[in-house]
């Protein structure tokens, strides 16, 4: 599992005298959450520096280009975003202006910038969706971690998702779309050939849909409100015919009004149908279109059709997290659309909850290790494991291992500095292990689910047959490189 986030792409939408309801703390919201629950920050989370540097992205490689940009949109479009015409296409994108030239949402007179500064920071979005792919893709769990991890490639972007941009214009707050774009520039490089983009947000991705359209190698499945923007009365008035809005996703699902207790149900019938559709190829990635609008703390007005609650938000993303994993999909998630005070707890919650904190003692004495065997009846039996547990409400990874090691082995330990951590996917789910130093203080082992334990040195611990996800830890242990 890999988050991406950075200071970078914060949009800071008050800095241009936008008065759009985003939160630049959404990303930082849902960073510090997940840290509470995961029982403090996690090496899994990448700014887009570091990202690059670990993908090895050579410096002339790095960023979203004007032939990116091309392979999507209109090159008439791309040039005015390259021209002095970029302010004009910023203000019809953000619908600054109404239909009787007056300013909507906007005061230019409190920017603190140009509104021309605002395609750097869109770019980088762009680039963030992009880099989420490639480490879905390039650096998925198995890749670093073995054959035996289970899981599928997964990364969320905290960030993205700008799915209404069209082929010649921009679109609902997105001048660009960053989803097609992406997909694009993997195809040419040879990465990918084959795309599922599975649309959660509250309004319709109808600028994926258009750009998307006849193109069999890329499915696309919405589910979103079957009447609000942009399928609202006054937009269809102005619809032609062949483009946005009314170009349909290969899977469409609108959600009437009030339609909570049909949302989950439809949306896994969507699903079967995208893998119907596609005729038993399995795609190379699955994009994930993680709107928060939908959710009914939502702040923005036109998202007031469809109100789910947190509880049905995390349903809806656990249904196709799993629905990807259960087929070994790699799948990249864009945050996408979510307004107010209250948009990051939707990602946060579904973050959360896809991985168990487990903290592991590497107990040392003499210049060696204790490991223990599992116990014939237990999960992982016959595997050596360095000892400890799972976390539980409230407790500190010290706190766990001293109640663990204590119910385990029957002894009192002294945790020491904090060691390393290894996000581990098991069939059954993904695990953060977290591994400390300790020392045993006193008592006499007893055996409660190890069958038997061992001291060993750290270059012995290779020789026996670990639990998965120790063998991360046992490695960095005896001085071999991952």
């Amino acid at each position: 599992m890999f988050i991406l986030s950075d200071p970078l792409l914060d949009m800071r939408f008050s800095d241009y005298g936008i008065q759009i309801p985003i939160r630049d703390q959404r990303a930082q919201a849902v960073l510090e959450h997940i840290s509470r629950v995961w029982a403090g920050p996690s090496s899994c989370v990448f700014n887009l520096r570091a990202a690059a540097d670990l993908l090895g992205i050579p410096d002339e490689d790095r960023g979203i280009h004007r032939e990116d940009l091309e392979r999507v949109h209109d090159k008439s479009f791309v040039e005015a975003l390259f021209s002095e015409k970029l302010d004009a296409e910023l203000i019809k994108t953000y619908e600054l202006i109404d239909e009787r030239g007056q300013p909507r949402r906007y005061r230019p007179d409190l920017a603190v910038r140009p509104l021309s500064a605002l395609f750097e920071t869109i770019l980088n979005q762009v680039w963030g969706t992009y880099l989420a792919c490639r480490l879905a893709l390039e650096l998925s769990s198995s890749a670093c971690q073995g054959p035996t991890n289970a899981g599928p490639g997964f990364a969320y972007f905290l960030g993205g998702g700008m799915h209404h941009a069209r082929r010649d214009s921009g679109s609902g707050f997105c001048l660009v779309n960053d989803i097609m774009i992406a997909v694009k520039r993997l195809m040419a490089e040879g990465k990918v050939s084959s795309v599922w983009i599975i649309d959660l947000d509250a309004h319709k991705g109808d600028g994926t849909a258009e750009l998307a359209a006849g193109n069999s190698s890329i499915r696309t499945l919405s589910i979103h409100m079957a009447s609000g923007w942009p399928l609202d009365e006054e937009s269809l008035t102005h619809a032609v015919a062949g483009r946005a809005p009314l170009v349909p996703s290969d899977v469409e699902i609108p959600i009437p009004r009030s339609g909570e207790a049909s949302y989950v149900p439809l949306l896994r019938s969507g699903l079967a149908e995208l893998e119907a559709l596609s005729q038993g190829r399995k795609p190379d990635l699955a994009i994930v279109v993680d709107g928060a609008d939908p959710y009914e703390k939502d702040e923005l007005p036109s998202t007031a059709d469809l109100k789910l609650s947190l509880k049905t938000c995390v349903e809806r993303d656990r249904l196709v997290y799993d629905f990807l994993r259960e087929r070994h999909i790699t799948s990249a998630w864009l945050m996408a659309g979510g307004y107010g005070e209250r948009a990051w707890e939707p990602p946060a919650h579904f973050l959360a909850s896809l991985v168990r904190p487990v903290a592991a003692a590497i107990l040392e004495q003499d210049g060696k290790v204790l490991i223990a065997r599992r116990a014939p009846g237990q999960k992982q039996a016959g595997l050596w494991e360095f000892p400890g547990g799972k976390l539980e409400a409230g407790e500190t990874p010290e706190q766990c291992l001293e109640r663990e090691i204590t119910e385990e082995l029957g002894v009192k330990i002294k945790v020491g500095p904090f060691f390393a951590e290894n996000l581990y996917s098991y069939r059954s789910g993904t695990i953060r292990l977290m591994a400390y130093r300790a020392r045993v203080l006193g008592g006499q082992l007893r055996l409660a689910v190890h069958s038997e334990v061992r001291w060993v040195s750290p270059l012995e611990l290779l020789q026996h047959e670990l639990s998965p996800a120790d063998v991360k830890i046992a490695r960095l242990l005896a001085g071999e490189p991952l």
